[in-house]
């Protein structure tokens, strides 16, 4: 923990110097994540957010049906509406070691962030759309059966007795949660809300800024070889770093695998965001592990339905 807090502390003291020395190109990479925020990811983002968490608070839904809702809103609504749900429901009930398993599969990109930013760059003209949307999205599925099975593996490892308990109290929890939701104060629950998700906008803005910027820095340094470099840029975040690889001159099938491996993968930023979002409830190592199985799963599906 010390090692990482001084590299935490060695980066934002060389990101504040790189700042000063070369103030154009932060004023760049500012307005440019400042302009993914307000035109692409506050417009789509907020109405899902701020409506999949009302749901959650108001509707009494019991736990097995707790992760196909979380699951769905997730893929549907896109990064990071499936953290914000799986903090909110953890925020309220007791921490669900599954949900948390599973959250890298519910951070992931909108169908409306694949048709409208990634699905219009060039090199996927030729490529038929139903066929990257199946290379999106089928990996996730087949990332959640693997993830579902491994973690009632570890919970068939603990005692019946345990699994007798938590059953009851879960029951208990269910009646106590639809007990609840009898009456409802719904200019509260609205007003808690909207204030966590604007709260929630904001953090998600400054972090695109901040990644836009790196990006932009990483761009720049150009002794780095050209794949190694936007590949590097897409780890940071995936907007510009789905941008430049789009731009190589490389064959098409290629470009598309990169291009949905760095989707998959979702970048440092989002990765920054579901944290700030719900710290407590984010496990890095797990968080990480869930995305490398995805990005895997998705390179090997690409390579097999594009050829």
């Amino acid at each position: 923990m010390k090692k990482l807090n001084k590299l935490l502390i060695a980066v934002f003291v060389v990101l504040l110097f790189t700042v000063i020395i070369t103030p154009h190109d932060a004023f760049n990479g500012t307005i440019l994540g400042l302009k993914l925020w307000a035109f692409t990811v506050m417009p789509g983002l907020f109405p899902a957010a701020l409506l999949s968490s009302i749901v959650l608070r108001i509707f009494p839904i019991k736990k097995s049906f707790i992760y196909s809702y979380i699951i769905l809103a997730g893929v549907l609504c896109g990064f990071p509406v499936g953290g914000i749900l799986i903090a909110a429901y953890c925020r309220d009930n007791k921490p669900d070691p599954l949900l948390m398993r599973i959250m890298p599969l519910c951070n992931i990109s909108s169908p409306s962030f694949m048709l409208n930013y990634v699905f219009t760059m060039s090199c996927f003209n030729e490529i038929n759309i139903s066929i990257l949307l199946l290379c999106t999205y089928l990996p996730v599925f087949i990332c959640l059966g693997i993830l579902i099975i491994y973690e009632k593996i570890l919970e068939n490892a603990a005692s019946t007795d345990k699994k007798k308990n938590i059953k009851k109290d879960q029951k208990n929890t269910d009646m106590e949660n639809i007990k609840n939701h009898t009456s409802i104060n719904w200019s509260s629950i609205i007003d808690e809300e909207m204030g966590r998700t604007v709260k929630n906008m904001l953090k998600l803005g400054g972090y695109i800024v901040i990644f836009s910027c790196i990006s932009n820095y990483i761009y720049s340094i150009y002794f780095i070889p050209e794949l190694y470099r936007n590949l590097t840029c897409g780890i940071a975040e995936i907007t510009n770093g789905i941008f430049y690889i789009n731009n190589m001159h490389i064959p098409v099938t290629n470009k598309a695998i990169l291009i949905l491996a760095i989707n998959a993968f979702g970048g440092i930023s989002t990765l920054m965001q579901t944290i700030g979002i719900g710290r407590e409830y984010v496990h890095i190592k797990k968080y990480l592990s869930g995305k490398i199985l995805y990005v895997i799963v998705t390179i090997l599906t690409a390579k097999i339905l594009l050829g």
